[in-house]
């Protein structure tokens, strides 16, 4: 009887433990979003031109992976390669965004500026 009370006693103490523990991690959570709740301008600006430089990176890699595989499988090659860039540009910016705001909850230009989605 006294070792099932000690045992009770000990599984209730971790249980406490790990209470207080979530309640400190949701305590600094709240800390850090009550001191970072303001977003400007320059953070979304900054954001969103890290976010257009590296889908217009991908886009570039995709429209010459794609040319070199032309290329190779039928032998076509990509006459207008503004028009194809455009293309790929548009598709690779909708695939990035949706993929990393779901995978990760930022892209990287949110990442590199700190901004934070919040559901």
């Amino acid at each position: 009887m006294l070792d099932q009370n000690k045992e009770e006693d000990s599984i209730n103490e971790v249980m406490k433990d790990d209470y207080n523990l979530e309640d400190e991690d949701m305590m600094l959570q709240n800390e850090a979003c009550s001191n970072n709740d303001k977003i400007t301008l320059a953070d979304t600006i900054k954001s969103n031109l890290i976010d257009v430089v590296s889908t217009g990176i991908m886009a570039i890699a995709a429209l010459f992976i794609f040319d070199v595989l032309l290329r190779a499988i039928a032998g076509y090659y990509v006459t207008d390669r503004a028009g194809m860039l455009l293309i790929f540009y548009v598709i690779t910016s909708l695939i990035y965004t949706s993929i990393m705001e779901y995978k990760k909850g930022n892209t990287i230009g949110k990442r590199a500026v700190n901004i934070r989605l919040r559901k």
